[in-house]
C-alpha cells in the first residue's frame, strides 16, 4: 500500500489489512429459497477462521502517468448455524474466499511542490467463492449430506482521485488520501473506496504505511428464485499495515 502513494517511480509492497465486514449476502440454493447469509464479523472473527491469503502492491510512474496494481486475497471457514436447510437450524460448515483486485491509471494534476493529487481511473474485480457442508437430520425425512459449492465474480469501472503530501510539514511522513466511485451496470448499484492515513520513509528506500480503509459494495444478479440469484451488500473496513521498496 505504502509506495502505491508515493510519487517515486517504482515499488512493490505487501499489506496486511485488519478487515471488518457487516452485511448481508444472499443466493439460490437447490434447498427451494434463496440462502440469507447475514455477515457481521470483525477482525477478531476473521483471524479465528483465518486460512490464507496475500495482499500486495505495484506501482510504475513515467512523468504524470502512474500505473498500479492492487491485488488480494483471503480464505475463511467458520461453522455456524444456517436455517433454511431442513427443519430448523443446521450447523454448517462454511469456507467463503474473497478475491479483491485493482488495476487502474493515475494522471498527476498537481505541481511537484503542491504534493501529488491525482485524478485515478481504473477496474475493481471482486470474486467470492462458498462451500458449504453438512449433515442434515429432520424428522420424518431420511438424513443426508449437503456438500455445495457456488461462486460469482464481477467486474466493475471506478473514477476518483487521490493525494499524497507533507505531514504537517515533517520530512519523512506523507498524507495518504483517497477516494473513488464505481458502478456495474445501469441499474443504479455502485461500489465506493475511501483510505485515510499515513507514509513513514523509515529508511532510503523503505517506507511503512498506516491507514484506514472503507471499501462499500453493492451487488445483485437475478431475482430471487432465479437459479443464478446472488445479492451482496455490505461494507468493509479497518485499519491497514503495510511495508514496501522503492527501487
Amino acid at each position: 500500500v505504502m509506495a502505491l502513494y508515493d510519487p517515486r517511480p517504482q515499488c512493490i509492497g505487501l499489506y496486511f489489512p485488519l478487515t471488518n465486514i457487516s452485511g448481508d449476502v444472499c443466493m439460490a440454493s437447490p434447498w427451494g429459497e434463496p440462502t440469507d447469509l447475514p455477515i457481521d464479523l470483525r477482525f477478531r472473527d476473521i483471524a479465528d477462521n483465518w486460512k490464507g491469503g496475500i495482499n500486495g502492491i505495484l506501482a510504475l510512474k513515467r512523468g504524470r502517468w502512474s500505473f498500479n496494481l492492487d491485488l488480494g486475497y483471503v480464505k475463511l471457514e467458520k461453522d455456524q448455524a444456517i436455517p433454511g436447510l431442513g427443519v430448523g437450524d443446521v450447523e454448517v460448515k462454511t469456507a467463503f474466499s474473497v478475491s479483491e483486485h485493482e488495476a487502474f491509471v493515475g494522471y498527476q494534476i498537481s505541481d511537484p511542490d503542491q504534493g501529488v493529487s491525482e485524478i485515478i481511473f481504473g477496474t475493481r474485480y471482486i470474486g467470492h467463492s462458498f462451500k458449504l457442508e453438512a449433515d442434515v437430520i429432520a424428522p420424518y425425512l431420511t438424513p443426508y449430506v449437503v456438500d455445495e459449492e457456488m461462486s460469482e465474480n464481477w467486474w466493475m469501472g471506478f473514477l476518483g482521485a487521490r493525494h499524497v503530501g507533507p505531514f504537517f510539514g515533517a520530512e519523512k511522513w506523507m498524507m495518504i488520501v483517497r477516494a473513488d466511485v464505481g458502478t456495474f451496470d445501469t441499474s443504479g448499484r455502485v461500489t465506493w473506496r475511501a483510505n485515510l492515513g499515513a507514509d513513514w520513509k523509515f529508511a532510503e528506500h523503505w517506507d511503512l504505511v498506516l491507514m484506514y480503509k472503507w471499501l462499500g459494495v453493492d451487488y445483485k444478479k437475478g431475482q430471487p428464485g432465479d437459479d443464478n440469484y446472488y445479492y451482496y451488500k455490505a461494507v468493509e473496513h479497518g485499519p491497514v499495515v503495510g511495508i514496501g521498496v522503492n527501487f
